[in-house]
């Protein structure tokens, strides 16, 4: 009884450790900052923070996602990037910097997906990989710094991806190696 309690407590815990985007999810950016991104219409926040709240990026050609972003401190000299963490891999996808000494404290623009699918496709192999991952950002000034983070939901079947399979061939030997350890007798094969 206790072998099957410690192996659906080990299974439970294999479960988790594979869907890494799981960990860590936040209500609020930290520092005073804001942002949205608006997708096919819809607009999200850094409210998008769970995975049943994720931000679905469709996985068409020629998406636009409109972007505005405020922050309540002196914004001059400031840098920025946004990066999301994909099967293991940190990318970033967007940066940016500036010199300047005017004190915009708000920013708007385009930002085209394709351009983020070709910087994870360039470090991650065999290209985007779906399912629900972190996407977090940083902006530091003169005046301050902030940081946050939402959820963002790649569309697609995981299983139709390489490390989808691979992923899952994992799992499947961790679980069935946590069973043959729970389920072994002891002492026998010894001598």
């Amino acid at each position: 009884m206790v072998r099957r309690l410690v192996f659906l407590v080990f299974a439970a815990g294999m479960l988790l450790a594979a869907v890494p985007s799981i960990a860590g999810a936040g209500v609020e950016p930290e520092g005073a900052c804001w942002g949205t991104a608006t997708i096919k219409g819809v607009t999200y926040t850094p409210a998008n923070d769970t995975p049943s709240n994720a931000i679905p990026l469709p996985d068409e050609d020629g998406i636009l996602i409109d972007y505005e972003g405020t922050v309540d401190f002196e914004n001059t000299h400031h840098s920025g990037e946004i990066g999301v963490r994909i099967a293991g891999f940190d990318i970033a996808i967007a940066d940016w910097g500036d010199a300047n000494t005017a004190d915009d404290r708000g920013a708007s623009g385009t930002y085209e997906l394709d351009d983020a699918y070709e910087k994870i496709e360039d470090v991650v192999p065999f290209g985007r990989v779906p399912g629900i991952w972190i996407v977090s950002g940083s902006h530091t000034a003169s005046g301050g710094e902030c940081s946050g983070f939402a959820m963002i939901k790649i569309e697609g079947n995981p299983l139709s991806h390489p490390v989808g399979w691979v992923a899952l061939g994992g799992l499947v030997l961790t679980g069935a190696g946590l069973a043959f350890a729970a389920f072994a007798r002891p002492g026998v094969g010894r001598p």
